[in-house]
C-alpha cells in the first residue's frame, strides 16, 4: 500500500491518481450525474472545479457538454491533456477560475472539497465558483460523507484509526483498493457543507446519495444500505 500525502509530492499523487477509473464504488458517484444535469441545468457551458487527470471532464463531454477543466496540480493537468488531447485545462491558483462573472451555466466538482483542510478556503472557492455561475446556473458537487468512513467498501477501504472520531476539519485516510494508493483528506460534515454552501450565496436545491442497485453490475457490499457520497444540487439566484 502506498500512502502519498498530495500536498507535498503533487507529481506521484498525479501519477497514481490518473490510474483511477469511474468504476466500482466510484461508479455510484457518476452515475445518476446525467439525470441529475438533465433535471437541474440549462446550457452546455460547464467548468470542472479540481479536473484531475482529466476523467471527470472526459466524462462530462460525453453528455454533450462543453467542458473547461481546471486543477492547482500542475501534474494533474499534464495527465488530463495527455488523456484528453483536444480538451480544455488550465493549472490555477485555488479560488482564482480565469473567466468573467456569470460564465457558466454548470460548475462540476467531484471529490474535491474534501481536500481542503480550513473553512476560510472552503468559502473563497465557493465563492469563486458562485461568481463564475450564470444566475440560474448550477453547482453540482460530489463529496464525501459521514458514513463513507470506517467501512471496507467494494473498491475502497476506509477503516483506519484516523477515521473513528470524526469532527469538523479532522483528517481522514481513504485506500483506493484497485490502485494500491491510500491518501489523506479532511472530514467535513453535512452541516459544514451546507453553511458553506449558503454563505457564497447558493441555494442547495436537492442532496442525493446514491445507493447500488442490483442493475448496476457490481457485487455490492455495504453500497446496497448506504451511499459512500453525498450530491449536493445548489443554484444561483438572483
Amino acid at each position: 500500500m502506498t500512502l502519498v500525502d498530495y500536498r507535498r509530492n503533487a507529481s506521484l499523487y498525479a501519477e497514481y491518481y490518473s490510474r483511477l477509473s469511474i468504476t466500482g464504488t466510484q461508479f455510484l458517484a457518476f452515475r445518476d450525474i446525467p439525470k441529475l444535469i438533465n433535471k437541474y441545468v440549462t446550457g452546455i457551458n460547464v467548468l470542472d472545479y479540481g479536473s484531475g487527470a482529466g476523467k471527470s471532464s472526459l466524462y462530462l463531454k460525453s453528455l454533450g457538454l462543453n467542458v473547461d477543466g481546471v486543477d492547482i496540480n500542475q501534474e494533474m493537468v499534464k495527465h488530463a491533456k495527455n488523456l484528453d488531447p483536444n480538451g480544455k485545462y488550465k493549472v490555477i491558483n485555488s479560488a482564482e477560475i480565469p473567466v468573467e462573472d456569470n460564465y457558466y451555466d454548470l460548475v462540476f466538482s467531484s471529490w474535491v472539497l474534501m481536500e481542503i483542510s480550513n473553512k476560510q478556503e472552503l468559502l473563497k472557492i465557493t465563492r469563486e465558483i458562485a461568481r463564475v455561475l450564470k444566475v440560474d446556473g448550477t453547482f453540482i458537487v460530489i463529496l464525501c460523507n459521514k458514513d463513507t468512513y470506517n467501512i471496507d467498501w467494494l473498491s475502497e477501504n476506509t477503516q483506519f484509526e484516523e477515521n473513528k472520531n470524526l469532527s469538523s476539519g479532522s483528517i481522514v485516510k481513504i485506500f483506493f483498493k484497485d490502485i494500491n494508493l491510500s491518501i489523506y483528506d479532511y472530514f467535513w460534515s453535512d452541516e459544514d457543507y451546507r453553511e458553506i454552501i449558503s454563505k457564497a450565496g447558493l441555494n442547495i436545491v436537492r442532496t442525493h446519495n446514491p445507493i447500488g442497485k442490483d442493475e448496476d453490475g457490481y457485487a455490492w457490499g455495504k453500497e446496497k444500505e448506504l451511499s459512500p457520497c453525498t450530491i449536493y444540487i445548489a443554484k444561483k439566484y438572483a
